[in-house]
């Protein structure tokens, strides 16, 4: 079983790097210069990334993990990232050639930055996939409301997401204000009734320490500092050269920021949400809950953290687990 994980894991994470370096490099390529030619060859390029990533997902889910979904839906949500991601460096590279004073450029991109505060904030999204989810089954309602009480954080929303077509195992909490908690059909059918408190406990661990909030506050901050510095580095009396160079370091310093710093603090996090949870449902079932997560979604328990992830790995939480059942 680790074997195949590994296999998954490893095939997987190699279509994340190569869909990653396609649109950095395509889309590099074209905004070199950027004219709607240019846009419309990147467009069709990176739907070609899109629809080769969607097939090597679906052929991946189906050999692994026995998934039957329709391959068009892979594709779709491939090319759906694609485009996602080319029009954020669409937004990024062309905004210091537009037409406009600095100041207004100045207002324009703090209105974005302000945008997407208030929309993670606010989650929008969460609010549209809650009136579509279900709610939790009514012989865990009364356990997950006292353990919402319990752990001081009563206003929290669980639902059901359906996704047993995709075989998905897993929970997350959305949002900065700390309301909402999805969790997977296909998870809750699979882990037993305390298990399924664990999972539920670790989200609302994420909302009791307000972890997307704090991931948010790292996040924001660094980009809105360093475009901020993009756009006004052309008002200073330097050099072309210079002032190219130093327009590079204020881009690459959030980036380098988010990619290498970002992940370090959310496992901290990861491990502080299990660690909490285990005070109200025990290390136990919190141990359990991880070891049935590991097989449903193939992931290997014993992940290097030099791949960077934002979850420690599954061997290294049940370590820190046992340590407090023995503490108990």
């Amino acid at each position: 079983m680790e074997e195949k994980k590994k296999k998954y894991f490893h095939r997987i994470v190699g279509i994340g790097v190569f869909i990653s370096l396609y649109i950095g490099i395509i889309s590099g390529i074209g905004f070199t210069q950027i004219s709607l030619l240019r846009i419309l060859l990147t467009l069709t390029l990176l739907l070609i990334g899109g629809l080769i990533a969607g097939y090597s997902l679906y052929s991946i889910e189906r050999k692994y993990r026995g998934v039957r979904v329709k391959l068009r839906t892979y594709v779709v949500g491939s090319l759906v990232v694609f485009i996602y991601y080319y029009l954020i460096f669409l937004i990024i590279f062309s905004f210091p050639v537009f037409s406009l004073s600095v100041k207004i450029k100045l207002i324009l991109l703090n209105s974005l930055f302000l945008l997407a505060i208030f929309i993670t904030y606010t989650s929008p999204m969460a609010k549209i996939m809650s009136r579509k989810a279900k709610r939790v089954p009514e012989d865990l309602t009364h356990k997950i409301e006292k353990l919402k009480k319990d752990m001081g954080v009563e206003d929290a929303e669980v639902y059901v997401i359906d996704l047993d077509d995709r075989k998905v195992a897993n929970a997350m909490q959305v949002g900065a204000r700390g309301r909402y908690i999805f969790i997977s059909s296909y998870l809750l059918k699979n882990l037993n009734l305390e298990e399924n408190l664990a999972v539920i406990a670790h989200e609302l661990a994420h909302i009791k320490f307000r972890h997307v909030a704090k991931t948010a506050f790292l996040v924001y901050p660094m980009l809105i500092i360093g475009m901020n510095i993009f756009v006004l580095l052309p008002l200073f009396p330097l050099s072309k050269a210079n002032t190219l160079l130093l327009q590079v370091v204020a881009i690459w310093i959030p980036i380098i920021f988010i990619i290498f710093v970002v992940p370090i603090i959310r496992r901290s996090f990861e491990t502080q949400a299990d660690v909490e949870a285990a005070k109200y449902v025990g290390s136990k079932n919190m141990i359990s809950a991880l070891e049935k997560l590991s097989d449903l979604a193939l992931i290997p328990r014993n992940v290097s953290r030099y791949w960077n992830l934002w979850h420690p790995s599954i061997d290294m939480r049940i370590k820190k687990l046992y340590t407090l059942k023995n503490n108990d």
